[in-house]
């Protein structure tokens, strides 16, 4: 049981590279006419850029100068993680310190809490985005100040307005989750019998509601990193950063594309794996993610 859980584990990630690496390779199939088979040569061009990734060059479309794509890619990604780990903590710590004060609350004030969250959860996402970009400049009009950078590049670039915006839609659905998972961790025979021995819900809800709380919240890690990962590119693109999803999508050659995809969603991957072990080491519970 545990070498089938090994293997499984070690091929996930090749997987991972493999679609990566075929999902790059499908604009050259696509022709005027429908898919067609281009040849040998895009095929051996991207294997041959897999192995020597030092080669690889890109033209910038507004100067018109070829550049290698290393090591300035290393910007764009940690420009791109730095705003995607931000708007994670933030949405993380919002949403818990959140939901254990609402938790307090009475339930007639719980319920209306709920329900307005459920109703800000069905908002498409990219209205959040574009909504919070409007009322920024808006203020800025108004006051002629910025209390933020909310453009810009190189030093001055964008980081803690568009991390903000990323978490707004996370937050909202972390504070929703979270209180639903109190309230059924609530009902447990362990919580009542914390109760009968006369524990605070406070005491019972930091020591035991929240680590089962977190196990569970683990589960949903793909799904909200699928919908941050959505926005980054839209956040990005409005706040002029250079990021490596707006280098993903500004150069679409199939050599780029995969190591600009690979760079990116890596990282991510290994960040999950490495939550899922916190939290088998912790808990004892295993958890896919």
């Amino acid at each position: 049981m545990r070498f089938s859980l090994i293997v499984r584990e070690v091929c996930k990630p090749l997987i991972l590279i493999f679609g990566i690496f075929i999902i790059s390779l499908l604009p050259v199939f696509i022709t005027m006419n429908g898919f067609a088979w281009p040849g040998i040569n895009p095929l051996s061009d991207l294997l041959y850029t897999v192995f020597h990734p030092s080669t690889l060059t890109y033209t910038n479309p507004t100067s018109g100068v070829e550049r290698t794509v290393f090591p300035i890619i290393f910007t764009a990604f940690k420009s791109s993680i730095i705003v995607l780990s931000m708007a994670l903590l933030f949405s993380f710590v919002v949403a818990l310190v959140g939901a254990i004060i609402v938790y307090q609350l009475p339930k007639k004030a719980i319920n209306p809490i709920k329900l307005m969250l459920s109703c800000m959860q069905s908002i498409p996402d990219v209205v959040y985005v574009i909504f919070s970009y409007m009322c920024l400049i808006f203020s800025y009009r108004l006051t002629g100040r910025n209390f933020f950078n909310i453009t810009g590049a190189g030093e001055e670039e964008a980081i803690v307005v568009p991390s903000v915006v990323l978490a707004i839609l996370p937050t909202i659905y972390f504070f929703q989750y979270m209180l639903e998972l109190m309230e059924e961790e609530e009902k447990t025979a362990y919580f009542e019998f914390a109760v009968s021995k006369g524990f605070k819900k406070y005491y019972i809800l930091v020591k035991h509601v929240i680590c089962n709380m977190l196990v569970r919240l683990a589960h949903q890690g793909k799904f909200l990193f699928g919908i941050m990962i959505t926005n980054l590119f839209i956040v990005e693109y409005l706040y002029g950063n250079f990021g490596l999803t707006s280098f993903l999508f500004a150069y679409r050659e199939p050599s780029l594309f995969f190591v600009s995809a690979l760079l990116f969603f890596i990282p991510v991957y290994l960040f999950l794996k490495i939550i899922q072990l916190v939290i088998y080491l912790t808990t004892h519970q295993e958890v896919e993610v």
